[in-house]
């Protein structure tokens, strides 16, 4: 019924949230020292970089990455109007319902509009590659799994609906990604 309807919602929102306090990481994997400024433009330089950073820190098994919208079509464009480059099939013009959008060089590739602004002025975001599982540089911890409750409001002389969660995020491998900040 619309309880059901509600709670999922409420879902997405907790993990919008995860999803966000994961965001606000990024910049501060491999020591601080991000690809890229505010005046960059996502290239496939920077992707390859990035990949290059990863195996120089020994981080072993696959990776993913997570860009901003505007730092993914910034890639597709330049994966797109290079003749030199063969894959660009891999790279999906639509993001499924999971943000994935493609395989690039062997690394997994979704797309995220809640990636964190790198400052207060610029258009800028932060964008990461990083090692996954074990290899990932984050950790998430849950004291209490997201849950849906009926709260009676005499204040609103009604009923709410209200999700909540315990959780943290927190930086654990710092050499196990590094960010893209860039446009």
């Amino acid at each position: 019924g619309i309880a059901q309807v509600y709670g999922e919602e409420a879902g997405g929102a907790i993990a919008r949230l995860i999803d966000t306090d994961l965001g606000v990481l990024f910049s501060s994997t491999n020591g601080g020292t991000n690809i890229g400024n505010d005046a960059s433009t996502m290239a496939v330089q920077m992707f390859l970089r990035g990949i290059y950073i990863l195996e120089l820190n020994n981080v072993t098994g696959n990776y993913n990455a997570v860009l901003a919208t505007a730092q993914a079509h910034n890639l597709r464009l330049a994966v797109n109007s290079s003749t030199a480059i063969t894959i660009a099939k891999f790279l999906a013009d639509k993001a499924r319902d999971d943000g994935f959008i493609g395989n690039l060089y062997g690394v997994d590739t979704y797309i995220s509009n809640l990636c964190a602004v790198s400052s207060a002025t610029a258009v800028s975001k932060y964008g990461i590659i990083m090692g996954q599982g074990l290899n990932s540089p984050f950790a998430i911890g849950m004291w209490r799994r997201p849950r849906t409750e009926m709260q009676r409001d005499a204040s609103r002389r009604g009923t709410e609906i209200v999700a909540s969660v315990a959780y943290g995020v927190k930086e654990v491998r710092d050499k196990a990604g590094v960010a893209f900040k860039a446009q």
